[in-house]
Formats: structure tokens, C-alpha cells, sequence
């Protein structure tokens, strides 16, 4: 089974840098500014003119609340709203900034979207992607485009809000002198795990793998797990750790049964505990403070562009009540196809002159 790691995936690549940053105060703010109900069937919003279809809202609904969370099938019509609309806002503040990024004429750098692509592909045998965006119920275009998006929200940090950002060296010695302890490097242990049902095809695989290294290819031939392993000793289960104490480097240990499976590691390397250096220290001190004003900045800046776009939502979402991210985290997840029928076939109104702008509607959330 894959489904802790679809779920990490998904959450991974459909949320985006952005969305983890963005104030939830800006959640009635966002639907209050301007909703009124967006002006084509199967759209369930618009911003500036983009519209956001129904096919994107619940791919992301779906990467949000994974089935797998409580094992749902069916939810109150409030949750199901719930769910929606919290999956609606982090569109419409991805599509915010897509609009700027198109304004300002920003791009993906050449090469950027194929990389990512194959890099999360690396992580999934031969056919085993496509297989878990089946098993997700999400189309891989609608993937590919949130793939993009992401990374497009994760170039505009990187460019328009990290240029508002400064650093002294006053506040970074300050953070540094504050955290000493955390720029300790522990003892780390690098290492290769075998993991199968016959104690002889353990010992096989660990057997070729120390000829060939191929851990691809051990796995395929002897029927067996292979994971390469760099964690803290203090971190590392008691069982584990017992058994690699008095292994040598580049060694084998015996093959042992654990639970219902025989498993067996080679020691890489035993790395001991080491101070950063100043360079890396720098760097991650760096990165802590200028997320914490990136924060600031991004909500800031979200804030503006809301009072000043053209948003258009759906009826039936607009009435939903808000959730916060605590609460979404608790929601049940469900199946979308009624949902997605009452979407549809609600009766939308015409759009209101575009020099007016939408107009407010009354927020029914406790914020």
C-alpha cells in the first residue's frame, strides 16, 4: 500500500510553498470583498477574468482531504461545503498571484517544470505514478497544471516578496546566539535496509547488491525492500541502532527475523557529531528569519490584491462557512459527485457590470 505517501504527495504538490504561508485571516476577508456567483457552468470562480473550474476545485478538495484520512465515504452537505471552500481559497490565492506574475511578466525559468516532474516521477516504479493519480481519482493535466502553478508560486517568493526582504547581520547573530543548540550536527548513521518474507532471498539480495550497488535492480530480482537510510542515532528505533552498534563499514549484518519479515543492513557510514559551519549556519539562519517576514509580506500583499480584483465565486461555496486550517485538518473527507451535480446544476445569475465590480455578499462564517 501506498496511501501515507499519495497522501504526503499530494498535499505536497497540490498545496504549494504559498498556500502553508498565507494568513487564515484573510478567509472572510476573501469572501467577503467580492463574491458574486461565477458566470459559467462547470466554473466555480473566477479571479480577474481566470476562471477556476470544477475539475481543479475538487483535485484539490481531493489532495486536501484524502478518503484515507478517517475512512469516510459520505459527509454532511456543511462539511462537504467546508471542504470546497477551503480548497477554493487556496486557488484563488494561487490564481492572485499567477495574474501578477503574468502582469509583471514573470516565467519559469527553462526547464524547471521538467525537471520537478521527473524528479517526483524518480520516486515511483515503472507505471506506479499514473497508478496513484488513478487510485487519487485526479487526471494527470490537472496534476501537470498544479505542478506548474506551484512552482510558479514558489518562483514569485523566491523573486517579488524575497525582494522586499532584508536581513542584518545584527538579527542573524541574535537568532544564531538564541539557537546555539540547534546548529549541532548529531551523530548520523547511513545505511542500507533489506527487508523480506524469505530469510534466503534476504541474504541473496544483500549479497548482490554489495556487487552491484543496484538497489533498483536487487529489489526486482530477490523480491525484497531496499531503503537507503541517513538519520541521527538518537533518533533510530533501540532494535535498530543494537544492531548496527558493532557493524563496520561497508559490512553486512546477519539477516534476522523482525515481526513477520527477516531484514538485514550494511553500514554506509557513521558520521560523528560535528558543529555547522559558519556558512551553513548563515544559510539556515537565513532561511528561518526570511520565512518568518515572508509571511508577513505574502499576507500583506494578498490583502491588496483582494480589495482590489474582480473575484467571483459560486453561490453555493460563498455560503459555505469558513474553515480554518485547524478545523480543515479535523474535516471528514468524502466522495465529490453530488457535490459536484450541485455545483453544476445550481442556477448561476448574471455577473454584475465589471466597472462595479462584485458585489459584497454577507459572510455567514465565525470568524
Amino acid at each position: 500500500m501506498m496511501q501515507s505517501n499519495n497522501s504526503s504527495f499530494l498535499l505536497r504538490v497540490l498545496r504549494g510553498q504559498a498556500c502553508a504561508l498565507v494568513c487564515l485571516a484573510l478567509v472572510s476577508l476573501l469572501f467577503v470583498a467580492g463574491c458574486t456567483p461565477a458566470p459559467k457552468l462547470g466554473v466555480v470562480a473566477t479571479v480577474n477574468g481566470a476562471p477556476i473550474t470544477f475539475e481543479e476545485l475538487e483535485a484539490r478538495r481531493a489532495g486536501l482531504f484524502p478518503l484515507s484520512l478517517e475512512g469516510f465515504t459520505n459527509a454532511p452537505r456543511e462539511v462537504l461545503l467546508q471542504q470546497y471552500q477551503y480548497a477554493l481559497q487556496e486557488l484563488i490565492q494561487e490564481q492572485l498571484i499567477l495574474h501578477e506574475m503574468a502582469q509583471k511578466k514573470i516565467t519559469l525559468p527553462e526547464g524547471v517544470l521538467d525537471a520537478r516532474e521527473a524528479l517526483i516521477r524518480a520516486d515511483y516504479p515503472s507505471g506506479a505514478f499514473e497508478q496513484m493519480l488513478l487510485e487519487e481519482g485526479i487526471a494527470y493535466p490537472a496534476w501537470h497544471k498544479a505542478l506548474q502553478a506551484q512552482l510558479m508560486v514558489e518562483h514569485f517568493l523566491g523573486t517579488v516578496i524575497r525582494s522586499q526582504i532584508s536581513l542584518s547581520p545584527a538579527e542573524v547573530e541574535e537568532y544564531y546566539q538564541a539557537h546555539r543548540a540547534d546548529f549541532i550536527q548529531p551523530e548520523q548513521w547511513h545505511f542500507m535496509q533489506f527487508t523480506g518474507v524469505e530469510k534466503n532471498g534476504v541474504q541473496k539480495a544483500v549479497q548482490s547488491f554489495m556487487q552491484t550497488a543496484n538497489a533498483t535492480a536487487v529489489q526486482k530480482n530477490y523480491a525484497v525492500v531496499v531503503r537507503d537510510i541517513r538519520m541521527a542515532k538518537d533518533k533510530l528505533p533501540e532494535d535498530v541502532t543494537k544492531e548496527l552498534a558493532t557493524a563496520a563499514e561497508g559490512k553486512a549484518t546477519a539477516v534476522k527475523k523482525n515481526a513477520d519479515t527477516f531484514r538485514a543492513f550494511i553500514l554506509v557510514e557513521k558520521a560523528p557529531e560535528r558543529a555547522l559551519s559558519p556558512a551553513d549556519i548563515y544559510s539556515r539562519v537565513e532561511q528561518v528569519l526570511v520565512e518568518s517576514k515572508q509571511k508577513s509580506v505574502l499576507d500583506e500583499w494578498l490583502e491588496k490584491r483582494i480589495k482590489k480584483s474582480s473575484i467571483l465565486v459560486h453561490p453555493l461555496l460563498g455560503q459555505a462557512s469558513t474553515a480554518t486550517q485547524e478545523q480543515g485538518e479535523k474535516l471528514p473527507p468524502a466522495g465529490g459527485k453530488q457535490a459536484q451535480q450541485a455545483i453544476e446544476e445550481a442556477p448561476v445569475e448574471e455577473p454584475q457590470d465589471a466597472d462595479q465590480g462584485p458585489a459584497p455578499m454577507q459572510n455567514k462564517a465565525n470568524p
